[in-house]
């Protein structure tokens, strides 16, 4: 039985009953490709009792693009009682505009090659610290822990110790992005994850203003040390509280989703011999673009999200002109299916097939338009080092369930178990 003709067996009456399994169907990684597929092709825009799922490529970039009428309203009331009025819950706002413009001049692309060279050292570093009996786990030992040292070398906060940053990463990335059941236990650790990130910064900021102040020749190369040095006009509003929002924003952002973009790309990778082996060879090559471009593309067959979620501002035609063309109500929830649009044979060609060097516009890894990931470029750089050091160290995927990425019943990846330096 296909899934359209397995939800349209249960009766509309039935709403949790049919909620639930198209649910079931977008967590399960076995099927989420299938089910997309098949509403691609008989209803590319799929109405379910909760949510609206929009599948098709340019249906897809229409909701992202149109961020005045599909929103991030649902994501800004979380994330407002967690980290404070933040950029990436706000749309065509003061905040959104300033924060991201002044964020994005502190993270330089110019950093990018120093950034390169810290992930390869702390990557090297935690694999020698972590393997052991030619085995390693890799979701704490390597995907999370690089990450979030990261912020200390680089951000310029190194948190009070490991746990804390992966706790206060967790909550707040579980709650933003991926309670859109609105779960109150889920935003609760998340507010208390802010409040505690907010202290620990609070003293922080402190210490560093004071280290400035009594070294005024020479001073940290790190993003914080940047934002403190600067003098930004009253005007602009961006004052301590907003200081602490917008760098608890690169905790939020950088660890657990690094971190499963991390082991589901190199799971693909190491599931394909062929792959693995040219994967291997551009590790050793003196220009990286290949291997950067193997591991995006890995990552298309099995991304990060599968989907991000907006609110309908005002009612509106989605698919206008076409013989799709359809009315979304206010206040629907609408899932832009963007694991969907990057197999869209009729704008990715032959999507089917793994194909290095696709256009850039085949890929949704780090989001899109108006909230595209901040701190995207550094992912480009610290997503495939860290696959890349960990290759050239002989990772191999062990056989059977051991071997398989874990999740252990929660929305991110917990364990992933690979052979080492055999």
């Amino acid at each position: 039985m296909s899934y359209l003709a397995e939800y349209d067996s249960i009766s509309p009456a039935n709403t949790l009953q049919r909620i639930q399994a198209v649910s079931k169907w977008i967590r399960n990684r076995d099927d989420v490709r299938a089910f997309f597929a098949e509403l691609r092709e008989r209803r590319p825009i799929f109405f379910t009792p909760a949510f609206t799922f929009i599948t098709k490529y340019e249906d897809v970039l229409e909701v992202l693009n149109r961020d005045d009428i599909f929103s991030v309203r649902l994501n800004g009331l979380k994330m407002d009682e967690a980290v404070g009025p933040f950029m990436l819950g706000r749309d065509r706002t003061a905040i959104n505009y300033h924060d991201k413009s002044l964020m994005r001049l502190v993270l330089a692309r110019e950093d990018l090659p120093r950034v390169r060279k810290l992930v390869s050292k702390i990557t090297e570093e935690a694999v020698s610290a972590s393997a052991c009996s030619g085995e390693i786990e890799l979701v704490k030992n390597i995907a999370r822990r690089v990450p979030v040292k990261l912020c200390g070398a680089y951000f310029g906060f190194p948190g009070p110790d490991e746990e804390s940053m992966f706790r206060w990463s967790k909550a707040t990335q579980t709650d933003f992005f991926k309670n859109i059941t609105n779960d109150p236990q889920i935003h609760q650790e998340a507010v208390q994850a802010g409040k505690e990130l907010a202290s620990y910064l609070t003293t922080l900021i402190a210490q560093k203003r004071k280290e400035i102040a009594d070294n005024s020749q020479e001073h940290d190369n790190d993003v914080l040390t940047r934002l403190l040095l600067a003098e930004f006009p009253d005007q602009l509003g961006f004052k301590s509280d907003r200081l602490i929002t917008n760098i608890s924003g690169l905790l939020v952002g950088t660890v657990e989703t690094t971190a499963q973009a991390v082991v589901q790309a190199l799971e693909q990778i190491l599931l394909h011999p062929g792959i693995g082996k040219s994967a291997l060879k551009a590790a050793k090559a003196d220009s990286l673009v290949e291997f950067d471009n193997i591991v995006w593309e890995a990552l298309r067959f099995n991304p990060i999200n599968p989907l991000v979620f907006r609110y309908t501002e005002t009612d509106t035609l989605l698919a206008e002109g076409t013989e799709r063309e359809v009315k979304i109500p206010q206040g629907t929830i609408v899932f832009a299916c963007t694991a969907s649009a990057m197999w869209d044979s009729n704008f990715v060609v032959n999507a089917d097939q793994f194909r290095v060097g696709r256009p850039s516009h085949s890929y949704f890894h780090f989001g899109y338009a108006a909230h595209e990931c901040l701190g995207k470029y550094v992912g480009m750089v610290m997503i495939p080092e860290i696959i890349r050091v960990l290759l050239l160290q002989n990772v191999s995927l062990i056989d059977g369930d051991k071997g398989k990425i874990d999740f252990e019943g929660d929305v991110f990846p917990s364990k992933f178990m690979v052979n080492i330096g055999k």
